[in-house]
This record gives structure tokens, C-alpha cells and sequence, in this order.
């Protein structure tokens, strides 16, 4: 019997630090004891690139009986989200060639359709539906990957997006094309110009795209044959998928950050979602900030908060709901920011699977400056 799987270190997350550890333990079944079996540091796997396979045999009678089981765990920094590892291809089988478990012969997804529309992942229902155009991409697509080392045909990819009822709404379908070992190869799935999601008549909407694809040859693994994403209308504007894989934060008592966003239809600006993931201190009652709205950042905000706010962290992913002091009316270009109080560090999560640094801005004595960091905040305006 054999444990197999594939790992690396930090991806497009924190990267761990030399005193840092992933580790696989087996349960010893006799004993009702977890036994150390592998492990590595993170100095080792610094170049972020994924192993090679590792191959464990499971001996004796101790792990080989009902009740047998193993477990990932890392050694990490416990002050926030660092010190990141990812774990794939994990297999356990017996009565197998070794030497078989060097190659997998399987195609992969690299990404999955993306936002549907143009510059955000969502925006409120009722805008998109008094004026869909403006809003909708040209182009989505899907990447899929032939990790192994033969040459495959792919049958086809077909994708269908649908609404909450599963009536179809639009359907994407390729030719069969052949497909080189180790290569990469994109579908672009064409948007129609016209409108493409409808309104179900309610307040909120979701949409879900469904794509597949079939291979003609050696693919061991057809579970990932299958990949789903879903298109969100809610009451807010964003860039970001709802996943922080790090956290952004500035430095300095009085700096100040502004996040950009142009709307075409004028609407009421009530309340400001954002992710604050706890890291690297406890503190939370010294730390203050004050949230700030711009319509121009060369003028005096619009709105700056009556008082000094605190951060409610959040957990994972998780979104807290600040309310204005007033409701502002909104339309065009705004930015949706804060200024803190202390030099202490505020954390917003980032997402580094979107791009939209090019709206975000920090002001260091009275001069906005450009973010140097590729990714988008979880940070949204409702």
C-alpha cells in the first residue's frame, strides 16, 4: 500500500519561512497514536515551483487495519494567514507498480470562466439590468493543462451557463483538438453583445456555468472532467472573487488608502463591505481608523466618518457591513477608503486571482501614490 502526492510551497500566497515545516503523519491504529512519517522546511521549496512526487509505502500491522488514517499539518506563524502550502494529486492504493505512480496521465483545469463582466466580478442586479451592455465582457475563457506526458485529443469542451430555475442561457462548444503532452491551451468562450443574464424579478440573482470536457486517450483522473463557477449579483460593486490569499495593510500614523470605482447609474451609497483578517497582533481597541469617500482625490473627501471606528475582524473570507453615517448619492467615478490613526498595521484582505491595482491609491504626506501591489482589496461599496 502506497501514499503518493505532490506539494509546494507558498503559490501565490506567503511563501514559508525557513523555520516553517509541512508534515505527514500516520495514525497508529494498535496504539491510538499519530507517528511522524515525512516532512520538509520551508527554506528548501523557496522557489515556489510544485515537488516531485512523493512516494510513501504504509508497512506493518500497526497502520494496515480498519481505523488507519494520516493527516497534513504545518508549522507555521499562528498570528494570521502565513506560511501557505498546497497539497495535490494525493492517492492511496495498493497492489500497484511503483514506477506507474511516477507520471499521472490527466488533464487539468488552470482556471475556470471567470466574471462575465468587463472591469468587476459583480455589480447590484438593478444596474446591470437597466443597462446590461456597458457592463458585459467581451470574452471569457477557460484554461486547461495536459500534465502528462503523452499526447491526448480533447473531445470537446462544452460549457453552459444557466439561471437559478436551470433554464440555459447561453452554451459554448469546441472541435476536438489534439493536445501535446505538458502544454497549456486557453478556449476563449465568446459573449453575445446583447443581454445575457434576464431578471428573475427578484432583488438578487446567481448564475452558474457549468463546463466539461472529454479526452480521447491515457487520463487516469476523470473527477476533473468537471469545473463550476458562479456569476453573483448582490447589492455592491467589487473587483475581488471573494478569496484573500494575502493581506495589504499600510504603515504610518495618518496614512491614508482610496479604492476607485465608476458607476453609470446613479444610486444611494448607504454602507462599505470589507474583509479584516486578524494578523499579527491582538490589538483592536487601540487601533482607529476613519472611513473616507472622494469623488475627486485632489478635493476634500465628500464624507469622512463623525468618529473613530475600530476593526471587527473577520474569519476566512468572511465580509463585515459597515454603515455610513449618512447615505450619499452616487454616480460616476468615487473612491471608497480610510485613514488610520495609528502607525499600527489595519489588514484587508487581497485577493491575488484578480487584478485591479490600478484603482488603488495611499496618500503619504499629502501625496497619493500608485499601489505597488499586483492583486484587488475585499473591499466593496454597497
Amino acid at each position: 500500500v502506497y501514499l503518493s502526492f505532490f506539494y509546494q510551497a507558498g503559490g501565490i500566497g506567503n511563501m514559508p519561512d525557513a523555520d516553517d515545516s509541512l508534515v505527514l503523519e500516520f495514525y497508529n491504529v494498535k496504539e491510538d497514536i499519530w507517528e511522524h512519517q515525512w516532512g520538509v522546511d520551508g527554506l528548501s521549496e523557496f522557489d515556489s515551483v510544485f515537488s516531485d512526487q512523493v512516494i510513501l509505502p504504509i508497512d506493518g500491522g500497526k497502520f494496515l487495519r480498519p481505523g488507519f488514517k494520516f493527516r497534513f499539518s504545518n508549522y507555521s506563524t499562528l498570528s494570521g494567514s502565513y506560511d501557505h502550502w498546497h497539497i495535490d494529486y494525493v492517492r492511496l492504493d495498493q497492489d500497484i507498480d511503483t514506477t506507474s505512480l511516477d507520471s499521472i496521465f490527466d488533464i487539468s483545469y488552470l482556471y475556470g470562466p471567470q466574471s462575465y463582466l468587463a472591469e468587476y466580478t459583480s455589480v447590484p442586479y438593478s444596474h446591470y439590468l437597466a443597462d446590461p451592455e456597458p457592463f458585459q465582457a467581451d470574452a471569457n475563457s477557460v484554461q486547461i493543462k495536459n500534465i502528462g506526458t503523452e499526447d491526448l485529443f480533447v473531445g470537446g469542451i462544452n460549457c453552459s451557463l444557466k439561471d437559478e430555475s436551470g433554464a440555459e442561457l447561453l452554451a459554448f462548444n469546441t472541435i476536438e483538438t489534439q493536445f501535446p503532452s505538458e502544454t497549456t491551451i486557453q478556449y476563449n468562450l465568446g459573449i453575445p453583445t446583447t443581454q445575457i443574464f434576464t431578471d428573475n424579478g427578484e432583488e438578487y440573482a446567481t448564475f452558474g456555468t457549468t463546463c466539461l470536457y472529454s479526452v480521447t486517450g491515457n487520463n487516469d483522473l476523470f473527477i476533473n472532467d468537471t469545473i463550476r463557477s458562479t456569476q453573483v449579483f448582490s447589492d455592491y460593486y467589487s473587483y475581488d472573487d471573494g478569496t484573500a490569499e494575502n493581506g495589504y495593510a499600510l504603515t504610518g500614523a495618518g496614512v491614508a488608502m482610496a479604492y476607485q470605482f465608476t458607476i453609470p447609474i446613479k444610486d444611494t451609497l448607504k454602507a462599505l463591505y470589507i474583509n479584516l483578517p486578524q494578523m499579527q497582533h491582538d490589538d483592536n481597541e487601540d487601533l482607529t481608523f476613519k472611513f473616507m469617500i472622494w469623488t475627486d482625490l485632489n478635493n476634500d473627501p465628500i464624507y469622512e466618518d463623525q468618529s473613530l471606528r475600530t476593526p471587527t475582524y473577520t474569519k476566512g473570507n468572511a465580509f463585515i457591513r459597515y454603515e455610513l453615517d449618512e447615505e450619499l448619492s452616487i454616480q460616476g467615478t468615487f473612491y471608497i477608503g480610510f485613514i488610520q490613526t495609528e502607525a499600527k498595521k489595519i489588514y484587508i484582505g487581497y485577493d491575488k486571482n484578480t487584478e485591479s491595482s490600478n484603482k488603488l491609491a495611499y496618500r503619504v504626506n499629502g501625496e497619493w501614490l500608485p499601489s505597488k501591489f499586483s492583486g484587488s482589496l475585499l473591499f466593496r461599496p454597497d
